[in-house]
């Protein structure tokens, strides 16, 4: 099935290209939560692993193809969902790898304005020393407190 999309300026092009990034790879994990579906995916890229930084996209999926922060939200409403996700959702999220709760070393939030159904962030944790096997078959922990659906774990 192929979806059209218009891509009415540049912005909005920049924007969509942002949000469609290679490198993931096939492996997600879901979980849904009062009509938000969280999906997590490890970014692979050789620059960022040969530094010894695991980076993992979550995607914030929403009903009926709104983005879950726009959908039947007032201004401020609006303004207050984007806040937590653009300047405090990393206080929110750790890896648990090895034996070992890690905090992120780095963190980014895509915000796509509602051209596609979903938001990403996009967080990184410091995993040099570790086994690699058990590494990449941790676990991202996020509590999503905008939505209050509680502890999300995600493998990836």
């Amino acid at each position: 099935m192929s979806i059209r999309i218009i891509i009415r300026n540049s912005l909005s092009a920049l924007l969509l290209l942002a949000s469609c990034k290679s490198g993931d790879t096939a492996a997600t994990h879901l979980s849904a939560q009062n009509g938000i579906r969280y999906e997590a995916a490890r970014i692979s890229n050789e620059e960022y692993d040969r530094k010894g930084v695991l980076w993992l996209r979550i995607k914030l999926l929403g009903e009926g193809g709104q983005s879950p922060i726009r959908y039947n939200t007032a201004y401020g409403e609006y303004t207050g969902l984007l806040d937590y996700y653009l300047n405090h959702a990393q206080e929110d999220i750790h890896l648990e790898a090895c034996g070992r709760k890690i905090a992120p070393v780095g963190y980014w939030f895509e915000n796509n304005y509602n051209l596609v159904g979903f938001d990403v962030i996009n967080v990184g944790f410091d995993t040099e020393g570790m086994d690699p096997s058990c590494a990449g078959d941790g676990m991202v922990v996020f509590n999503d407190r905008n939505f209050k659906n509680g502890i999300i774990k995600l493998s990836y």
